[in-house]
């Protein structure tokens, strides 16, 4: 795979790494999920950093930053370049799917239960979380001084005090080793 023209040893059509993307997109789900709604902008913006750099270290290797350039705390570069791995996921996708002749194997298509498969792999795969509202589209049409950042309230949630969540760890006291084995701690992974 060729990120920002650096060549990455992943090929999404590879079963091995088909595996390592699916352990990555399932750790970014319980990631996203655990996301803190409530607390400050700076823990919100490195929880959705850990969770993308966590998905990109399982995907393109543990040294992608480096090899990048790649500031794992900014969540503007974050974002792109894991926009830029599932472009290369589709891309590859639309590859898989234009072979041409379904292929067969004891009367079963291959080629129709693999793409039906990598439909619902790229439909559940989580975008980041979306911690702020940015500008106030509507105002700035009305050529009115547009809003300025806020955070988006947590839904409201009604589970008994016994079934509450435990809260979110602090990650602006966390280390990056920290962060991704937190990550891969809500999914079991160790």
């Amino acid at each position: 795979m060729n990120i920002r023209n650096v060549e990455f040893d992943f090929d999404i059509l590879r079963a091995a790494d088909a595996d390592r993307f699916q352990q990555a997109v399932n750790e970014m789900q319980a990631a996203a999920a655990a996301v803190p709604k409530a607390a400050g902008l700076g823990a919100i913006i490195r929880a959705n950093c850990a969770a993308i750099d966590n998905f990109l270290a399982g995907v393109l290797g543990d040294d992608y930053d480096q090899r990048l350039g790649l500031d794992t705390e900014n969540l503007r570069e974050m974002k792109a370049v894991y926009q830029d791995v599932l472009n290369a996921v589709t891309a590859a996708q639309k590859e898989f799917e234009g072979f041409g002749v379904a292929q067969t194997v004891a009367g079963v298509d291959v080629k129709a239960r693999a793409a039906a498969a990598a439909k619902t792999a790229a439909a559940s795969l989580p975008k980041p979380a979306e911690p702020l509202d940015w500008l106030d589209p509507t105002a700035a049409a009305d050529g009115a001084v547009a809003e300025p950042l806020h955070f988006r309230s947590a839904p409201e949630t009604h589970a008994a005090p016994a079934q509450q969540a435990a809260p979110a760890p602090d990650f602006s006291h966390m280390n990056r080793a920290q962060r991704r084995a937190y990550i891969k701690s809500l999914t079991g992974r160790k």
